[in-house]
């Protein structure tokens, strides 16, 4: 037998080891090989032979004395260097002797044997603890998987339809379509319900109020002359007046004994009245100045005609109105200076000039593209008789010279009228239109006369109201024609109202 200790021989009867004062144990030895065994040992170091059963009453002794040592050991070293003198003391009383022997011992194989049995408890004593903390944490994890569990299917019922529409997002095709069939099932019955009577008497009530309203708002939009150059879009915006006695008006002319055109376009009522003849060509004289004004003023709102352009003037026509004579035959004048005047004095050799840079083919071709058609420029102004004209329509012109007022054409417009369309106050032939004007706002006009016509267009401004009368007579005498245009001048500026 041996001490656990020490390793020294002990006698089978010794309760502890002579040298060191240790608890003795019995040592055993391997039934197979003999080999010694040290105590605790489950299995031969030398052969592998299980000998746990062996020593199993020494064991118990061995593991109380190693239980012990391990325990003071690793909990206090304090309490371990106590014990051992205890039992020093305790070995004192019977060995007195060995106790200096004890202290002489190698204390690394006093350290070390300890050390052995402590690990072979540690591997013992922490499998227990070591199962019930793995019994413990799958318990805990039990417990919150299932909390999980149950927040999981709460969040599920909450959701609700959100969740049913991804799982058809994710579904088959076939899916879809039996759903949309489902679908189209569901829809059919509300559909298929046909309204009573009531319900189609009111739907077309409503369409028939929708087509009302669209009449009515269209009237409300207020329609305008802006813009308007052609003739279709003037008339667009004019409507027959009421204002004016149309029988009254043609006697008036008729007296005179003449052929005669009468037109009056209302400007601020937008309404217009045909005094008789007014969309009848007749011989325009000078009021070609017109046609020539209104090709002009396309012109140079194209950037075709610049108002600069010098014309040669050509004096032809003999003892004509205005203040160019024959000393100014060949010289170059500026456009604008021409169409002054040939405006301001109604000046014939300037009108002349005007149709030689023009040229009638120019006139008439400008003219009939805005749909002034009555226009038909066949010669230049003469003294004596010829087999051809010049044609314009009362309409016409009024409805051309308008164009111009609005200011639809960029460079001639409202301001140019303003400043040259006039017949001088002091000219003796100024005699249809101009004293029955006297006393108006505005009076631009243009006049032409010959011993059996008198044609006069003229833009009045009488108040609020503004209109333009436009008169072409043939086949009488001028004198006499200029008078009856007097009285009927009177008349409509007297009687036309701003409404």
């Amino acid at each position: 037998m041996y001490c656990p200790n020490c390793k020294k021989e002990v006698g089978e009867d010794d309760r502890f080891c002579p040298e060191c004062g240790t608890r003795t144990i019995v040592q055993q030895q391997c039934a197979n090989c003999g080999e010694p065994l040290e105590p605790g040992m489950l299995f031969c170091p030398e052969c592998g032979q299980a000998v746990g059963g062996q020593n199993r009453g020494q064991d118990q002794r061995e593991e109380r004395t190693a239980a012990g040592r391990s325990f003071r050991q690793e909990e206090d070293s304090g309490k371990y260097e106590q014990q051992p003198a205890q039992q020093r003391d305790a070995g004192r009383e019977k060995y007195p002797y060995q106790r200096d022997a004890r202290q002489g011992a190698d204390p690394g194989r006093y350290e070390q044997q300890p050390a052995q049995r402590t690990a072979g408890e540690k591997r013992k004593l922490p499998a227990g603890a070591l199962l019930g903390i793995c019994a413990g944490v799958l318990v805990i994890a039990a417990g919150v998987f299932a909390l999980t569990q149950l927040r999981s299917g709460d969040s599920e019922k909450q959701e609700g339809e959100p969740e049913t529409v991804q799982v058809q997002e994710e579904g088959t095709e076939e899916e879809a379509q039996e759903e949309t069939q489902e679908e189209a099932v569901v829809i059919t019955p509300e559909i298929s319900e046909v309204p009573d009577a009531s319900s189609n008497e009111v739907v077309t009530v409503l369409g028939d109020n929708t087509q009302e309203e669209e009449q009515e708002e269209a009237q409300e939009i207020p329609k305008s002359f802006e813009g308007a150059k052609e003739k279709a879009a003037q008339q667009e915006v004019v409507t027959a007046g009421g204002q004016l006695d149309l029988q009254h008006m043609g006697n008036l002319l008729a007296n005179a004994g003449a052929t005669y055109g009468t037109y009056v376009l209302d400007i601020t009522n937008q309404q217009e009245y045909d005094g008789g003849g007014a969309e009848s060509p007749l011989p325009a004289s000078a009021l070609i100045g017109v046609p020539i004004l209104f090709t002009i003023a396309d012109g140079v709102d194209k950037g075709e005609i610049d108002l600069n352009t010098p014309v040669t003037f050509h004096y032809t026509f003999e003892n004509g109105r205005g203040s160019l004579t024959s000393a100014a035959d060949g010289y170059s004048l500026p456009i604008s200076q021409l169409l002054s005047e040939a405006l301001t004095n109604s000046d014939n050799n300037a009108l002349n000039s005007l149709m030689d840079f023009l040229t009638l083919e120019k006139i008439n071709d400008t003219c009939h593209s805005y749909g002034f058609t009555s226009v038909d420029m066949q010669r230049k102004l003469i003294s004596g008789s010829s087999d051809l004209e010049n044609y314009i329509s009362a309409k016409d012109a009024a409805m051309m010279l308008n164009a111009i007022y609005q200011d639809n054409f960029t460079g001639i417009g409202k301001s140019f009228l303003e400043l040259n369309f006039k017949i001088s106050s002091v000219d003796t032939a100024n005699r249809g239109m101009y004293p029955a004007c006297v006393g108006c706002d505005t009076f631009l006009n243009l006049n032409g006369i010959t011993d059996s016509r008198y044609n006069e267009i003229g833009l009045i401004q009488n108040g609020d109201e503004v209109f333009i009368l436009s008169v072409f007579t043939c086949n009488g005498e001028g004198t006499v024609s200029a008078a009856a245009l007097t009285t009927l001048t009177s008349y409509v500026v007297s009687t036309l109202q701003a409404q």
